[in-house]
């Protein structure tokens, strides 16, 4: 294993400087992980020299972009990303959902709520994900039996997760105070 990624790298490299670099941007950006800044970096590099070939490709290095923006407090840049993927694959429920946290993060939480919606009836890829962070925007909104209906669709899909766990027992004593 360790043997074929030298001989990438070293293929890499010798096929050029400039392309060398634009494909370590592009695999940065699409592996994340760094700090937030570094992959806005990267992920723009990549997509400002066209290594992201097809829609479903550059809709993937917006949603990576969009995420590390929400990270940097850059909500509005995140939006544009986000809606710009979802222009070019409109069925990704993930930038539907993560387009969601960056209006949330803004304050716009109609919005916000609109697209968990979308996401979810998408189908996205950690629905049971979806369903707490839904539920925690209802109960921030007061909308506490939805929210608890949230916590228990994603306790049935992942039983074990404690932070859903929590949530619904925050929301249970919130309900009962009042």
């Amino acid at each position: 294993m360790a043997a074929r990624s030298w001989i990438a790298l070293v293929l890499l490299v010798s096929a050029g400087p400039a392309l060398a670099a634009d494909s370590w941007d592009k695999m940065l950006c699409l592996a994340g992980g760094g700090a937030p800044s570094a992959n806005v970096l990267h992920c723009t590099r990549a997509l400002e020299a066209g290594l992201f070939e097809t829609d479903e490709d550059r809709a993937r290095g917006l949603f990576k972009r969009g995420t590390a923006q929400i990270e940097t407090g850059a909500c509005a840049d995140a939006i544009a990303d986000f809606d710009e993927a979802i222009r070019l694959r409109p069925e990704y429920g993930e930038a539907f959902h993560n387009r969601g946290v960056a209006k949330w993060r803004m304050g716009k939480l109609e919005g916000a709520l609109a697209d968990f919606d979308e996401s979810i009836a998408l189908g996205q890829v950690e629905l049971w994900r979806a369903y707490k962070v839904r539920g925690d925007l209802k109960a921030e909104m007061g909308r506490l039996d939805e929210a608890l209906a949230d916590y228990k669709r994603s306790l049935a899909i992942r039983p074990d997760w404690d932070y859903a766990r929590k949530a619904l027992r925050r929301v249970m004593v919130r309900k009962q105070g009042n």
